[in-house]
Protein backbone atom coordinates (compact mmCIF):
# COMPACT_ATOMS: atom_id res chain seq x y z
CA UNK A 1 0.00 0.00 0.00
CA UNK A 2 1.26 3.46 -0.85
CA UNK A 3 -0.06 6.67 0.65
CA UNK A 4 0.67 9.73 -1.47
CA UNK A 5 0.40 12.95 0.51
CA UNK A 6 0.92 16.49 -0.67
CA UNK A 7 3.47 18.48 1.30
CA UNK A 8 5.24 21.79 0.81
CA UNK A 9 8.45 20.22 2.14
CA UNK A 10 9.95 16.76 2.11
CA UNK A 11 10.49 16.62 5.84
CA UNK A 12 11.77 13.26 7.14
CA UNK A 13 9.99 13.74 10.48
CA UNK A 14 6.65 14.22 8.69
CA UNK A 15 7.36 11.21 6.48
CA UNK A 16 8.08 8.99 9.51
CA UNK A 17 5.03 10.29 11.40
CA UNK A 18 2.76 9.55 8.44
CA UNK A 19 4.14 6.01 8.11
CA UNK A 20 3.47 5.38 11.82
CA UNK A 21 -0.04 6.84 11.56
CA UNK A 22 -0.80 4.75 8.47
CA UNK A 23 0.27 1.57 10.21
CA UNK A 24 -1.62 2.50 13.38
CA UNK A 25 -4.84 3.28 11.50
CA UNK A 26 -4.82 0.31 9.12
CA UNK A 27 -2.79 -2.29 11.04
CA UNK A 28 -0.82 -2.73 7.80
CA UNK A 29 2.63 -1.56 6.77
CA UNK A 30 2.73 0.83 3.88
CA UNK A 31 4.97 3.35 2.23
CA UNK A 32 4.46 7.09 2.18
CA UNK A 33 5.32 9.30 -0.76
CA UNK A 34 5.40 13.03 -0.13
CA UNK A 35 4.57 14.82 -3.37
CA UNK A 36 4.43 18.48 -4.39
CA UNK A 37 1.41 20.57 -3.52
CA UNK A 38 -1.24 20.46 -6.23
CA UNK A 39 0.21 17.36 -7.90
CA UNK A 40 -2.54 14.96 -6.83
CA UNK A 41 -5.74 15.03 -8.88
CA UNK A 42 -8.78 16.56 -7.22
CA UNK A 43 -11.24 14.18 -8.85
CA UNK A 44 -13.04 13.01 -5.71
CA UNK A 45 -11.41 9.57 -5.91
CA UNK A 46 -10.03 8.88 -2.45
CA UNK A 47 -8.72 5.35 -3.03
CA UNK A 48 -7.20 4.26 -6.32
CA UNK A 49 -6.39 0.56 -6.66
CA UNK A 50 -3.52 0.54 -9.17
CA UNK A 51 -2.78 -3.17 -8.92
CA UNK A 52 -2.73 -4.95 -12.31
CA UNK A 53 -5.82 -6.99 -13.07
CA UNK A 54 -5.40 -10.75 -12.55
Amino acid sequence: MTLRAESATHDEALHAALERALQSATKLRGTVELVALGSLPNDGKVIDDTRPAP
